[in-house]
């Protein structure tokens, strides 16, 4: 099934565990009548009106561990940031980039500040070219700088 919403300035975002690939700002949209492996893609129903997606939502409803909190107090964060840079360095092709945005985004959970050198060193070690690197790190960065501001707006 497909759904069509309109833009926002949220991020992409991916789930595919779930087979949800969402595309808010930038990036691709797959349509009818777009094709994957020989099969094409069908609107199955079109809804009336406008409405947006909140992605954050979906994600904390079907992937709700992906929601980590910070370490607690005392533990080391150089390394939590050793542990997520070889983590980086571990991942496959196909899931590189997400993995590297997911890591930054753990990083920056635990400190807004986060020096992510070691992030990018280690996704430059598994083949990602500096532009992707840089462009991966800049939206984790962010997301991030989001997150706390919708916190900051809460408390």
């Amino acid at each position: 099934m497909h759904a069509y919403f309109t833009g926002t300035d949220q991020h992409n975002g991916r789930l595919p565990s779930h087979h949800l690939d969402f595309r808010s700002q930038g990036g691709y949209v797959l349509a009818p009548p777009s094709q994957v492996d020989g099969k094409p893609y069908r609107l199955i129903k079109r809804l009336g009106g406008r409405s947006s997606l909140d992605w954050a939502a979906v994600t904390q409803l079907l992937e709700p561990q992906r929601h980590q909190q910070p370490p607690p107090p005392g533990q080391d964060p150089d390394l939590a940031l050793s542990h997520l840079a070889r983590w980086v360095a571990s991942q496959p092709e196909g899931n590189r980039n997400s993995g590297l945005y997911w890591a930054a985004n753990r990083a920056l959970d635990a400190d807004p500040a986060a020096d992510l050198s070691p992030l990018a060193a280690a996704a430059r070690q598994v083949g990602l070219a500096d532009p992707e690197i840089t462009r991966t790190l800049d939206s984790a960065r962010k997301t991030s700088q989001a997150r706390n501001h919708q916190a900051e707006a809460v408390n």
